[in-house]
């Protein structure tokens, strides 16, 4: 049995071949979903983190309690670590005793950011 062999285009094929291309080139791109949009501008402006910041902000708050919270700030989370700053070593203190439950109320108010630890500094004025 012999092989049929492809038969190669011919130059009315490749002008059509030719023309798809260029009238492809012309058009213009396919449209970006409105997701997407909204995600690169959250991104690019940094508003994502500014909301992140606020939300870790009121469940650190709620935590702790309004008295410690407003002698205290919270810093970056790196590595499931919560980075927070407190005003005196007695207040490191304090909540390093109640750091378990700090840490489990934590994880119930931010599911989504797998904290694991608490981490306390003592913040110079």
């Amino acid at each position: 049995m012999a092989r049929r062999r492809k038969a190669l285009p011919d130059e009315e094929d490749l002008r059509d071949l030719q023309f798809l291309y260029r009238q492809r080139q012309r058009m213009p791109p396919d449209p970006l979903k409105i997701d997407n949009l909204v995600a690169n501008l959250m991104s690019k402006r940094g508003y994502g983190q500014l909301m992140g910041a606020s939300e870790l902000s009121d469940a650190w708050s709620e935590a702790v309690g309004a008295a410690a919270a407003s002698r205290s700030r919270v810093g970056k989370v790196i590595r499931g670590v919560l980075q927070v700053y407190v005003q005196s070593s007695a207040l490191m203190q304090e909540l390093t005793f109640k750091k378990q439950k700090i840490v489990a109320d934590l994880c119930r108010l931010l599911p989504d950011r797998k904290l694991r630890d608490v981490k306390f500094r003592v913040d110079a004025p």
